[in-house]
């Protein structure tokens, strides 16, 4: 069975399959597919604000073991933006 280009399980197998290559230690590919499941999400799922936001929080870790620090806050900072916009403020994902 194919899944038709926007579906939901797309974008999560990529953040997946980016979070397994981190782990491997394969930076390059893992920011690869976590930057595509971004993609997906924006294109096909921007209300999907909960997953996004783990896919940046994934960038923004694999980005702050490179050693490339702005660009991982900026990461973690459009990730809590979105974590505010759509959570109670008490919510433990904005408290973290």
């Amino acid at each position: 069975t194919h899944f038709p280009q926007n579906h939901i399980g797309i974008a999560r197998d990529l953040g997946f399959l980016g979070y397994v290559h981190k782990g491997l230690g394969n930076h390059n590919k893992a920011i690869a597919l976590l930057e595509e499941s971004r993609k997906y999400y924006i294109q096909y799922f921007p209300d999907n604000y909960m997953d996004l936001a783990n896919v940046l929080i994934g960038l923004g870790i694999t980005y702050k073991e490179l050693g490339q620090l702005n660009l991982a806050q900026s990461l973690f900072d459009e990730a809590l933006t979105l974590y505010k916009k759509n959570l109670p403020p008490n919510h433990a994902h904005i408290a973290r």
